[in-house]
């Protein structure tokens, strides 16, 4: 097992107060973040995720002399980090995160710092760049506030300041995170061969959604080394491997739960750590779907001298709901009152858009002429072309699942996704944007009168998980009504009178002309 940190520090200078922050593994309260990283993504604006990060931490820095281990300065480290980010915009994020810490068990007495306190509070933003295909990138910038704990490896003496870019690659459910920045702070010289200054701090990672919106993995290697002794071998380039599990046990809430391992020698790198992590996400809601305006008048400037012909002004109103309705069937299509509601850039259904389903299954049923149904996704222009596609697909699969799950039998559905080619309106307004997230209800068969639907069995297994569901089966067509004779012509009455005492008439008629005279 390589040494796991290493701190190449006087004794002396240690003892007079020496202040650095070790921590090497710092939430970032992003969107789909492994421990440590950040990412591109943003949520819908006025998106707040508030949460905490726990960590225990053992052997954080240990003190070599000679190279010979002397002991541990910090060997048992309870941290808690307190988070909240805020999405402001659809481009620009901004987070607070405060850090507080307990240690215990120090094996080196005179440079022990066994006691609680607070670490340098981190103000930080992002911003997004631009997207490249299955590639999202955003500039980030973090303060660190020198109000932490000193002499303790918790705070600072002096303002440090950290830019860098984050980029994220996603490819189905596999997702590749980068994140490279350079932390600027004043150099702290020793007596040895370590020194405290500059760092370029360069982190790499994956994570796959496992149950798309429910369960996910993820694993990165975290590193810094200082510019005075750029990848050298010592104290100034920890590097700690980090893996963890993300569960979302419910819609607004994200679950956090991994391990660490330092790789390399360095100051802040662990023998182990264990983490675990809670976020509360709150997303606002979706604005209703745009109707166009009702035509109520059109306004026409007439030539002078010119006459010009009345013009018929059409008036075309609004669907009226009723207080109960739900969806309903016009035309060629069910059309739904209020918008199906996702929850931020996953395909997990919202609770209050489960009865807008529910109806739509019932309508179903009690329309056993509509053969088939196909569920057509759409998104807005936001993120890249591939991702669009693939959420858009999810999306539309997911109202396939409940809608069979209420009831409707699977053969009489199948869905779509068209990303964002078909936008109902342009622009980047989020008025604009909401709108082209929708989905549509295509009805592309209907069955004759008479035309009895396909069978269907009343007990099968669930398509995407196997578990059994009864179905109830729907109604025989009516037979199609039998068709009036068509109605005679003023013409054929003449010729073909219907009463028969005419009939008798012109019989009587026909024989005095026919008889020989």
């Amino acid at each position: 097992m390589p040494s796991l940190t290493l701190l190449l520090l006087c004794a002396d200078a240690l003892a007079q107060g020496y202040s650095t922050d070790i921590e090497l593994v710092r939430p970032t309260f992003s969107p789909g973040a492994v421990a440590g990283f950040d990412t591109p993504s943003f949520g819908r604006p006025g998106t707040v995720r508030v949460g905490t990060m726990l960590q225990y931490e053992r052997d954080p820095l240990i003190l070599y002399q000679l190279d010979r281990e002397a002991g541990s300065v910090v060997a048992n480290r309870f941290m808690a980090h307190l988070g909240v980010s805020v999405d402001l915009t659809k481009r620009l994020s901004a987070r607070f995160v405060l850090p507080i810490a307990g240690q215990w068990g120090s094996e080196v007495e005179r440079l022990a710092a066994d006691q609680g306190g607070i670490g340098d509070a981190t103000l930080g933003a992002r911003v997004r760049l631009f997207d490249l295909g299955p590639v999202s990138t955003a500039a980030r910038a973090d303060i660190y506030l020198p109000f932490g704990t000193k002499s303790a490896y918790l705070g600072e003496t002096g303002l440090r300041g950290m830019g860098g870019l984050v980029a994220q690659a996603q490819f189905g459910p596999l997702a590749l995170l980068a994140d490279a920045g350079v932390l600027g702070r004043a150099v702290v010289p020793t007596d040895q061969d370590f020194s405290l200054g500059s760092e370029l701090v360069l982190s790499g990672g994956v994570r796959v959604d496992i149950w798309p919106d429910n369960v996910a993995v993820g694993a990165g290697v975290l590193s810094r080394t200082g510019f005075t002794n750029f990848w050298g071998p010592g104290a100034e380039s920890p590097t700690e491997l980090v893996a963890g599990i993300q569960l979302r046990p419910m819609t607004d809430w994200r679950l956090d739960v991994g391990f660490g391992r330092g790789l390399a020698a360095g100051y802040g790198t662990t023998q182990f750590r264990v983490y675990t992590g809670l976020t509360w996400q709150r997303t606002p809601p979706l604005p209703q779907s745009l109707t166009p305006e009702p035509l109520a008048k059109v306004l026409i400037t007439e030539a002078p001298d010119l006459p010009v012909d009345p013009v018929e002004v059409v008036v075309i109103e609004k669907p009226v709901w009723k207080e109960d309705e739900l969806a309903r069937v016009e035309e060629s299509q069910i059309v739904i009152r209020d918008p199906i509601q996702f929850e931020l850039a996953t395909a997990r259904i919202l609770p209050e858009s489960i009865p807008t389903l529910v109806a739509i299954s019932k309508l179903l049923a009690e329309h056993p002429e509509i053969g088939h149904l196909v569920i057509e996704g759409h998104a807005s222009e936001e993120g890249s072309f591939s991702y669009n596609y693939d959420l858009s697909i999810r999306r539309s699969l997911a109202i396939f699942q409940e809608l069979v799950l209420a009831g409707t039998y699977p053969a009489r559905l199948s869905c779509r996704g068209m990303g964002e080619v078909e936008p109902v309106m342009l622009g980047s307004a989020e008025t604009q944007l909401a709108t082209n997230r929708r989905v549509i209800f295509h009805i592309v068969r209907r069955l004759k009168a008479g035309e009895q639907p396909p069978a269907q069995r009343a007990e099968m297994l669930l398509p995407w998980n196997g578990d059994p569901k009864t179905f109830v089966p729907p109604p025989p067509m009516p037979l199609p009504e039998p068709t009036p004779p068509p109605k005679a012509t003023p013409k054929q009455q003449e010729d073909y009178p219907t009463d028969p005492n005419l009939f008798r008439e012109r019989e009587d008629d026909d024989e005095e002309e026919d008889a020989p005279r």
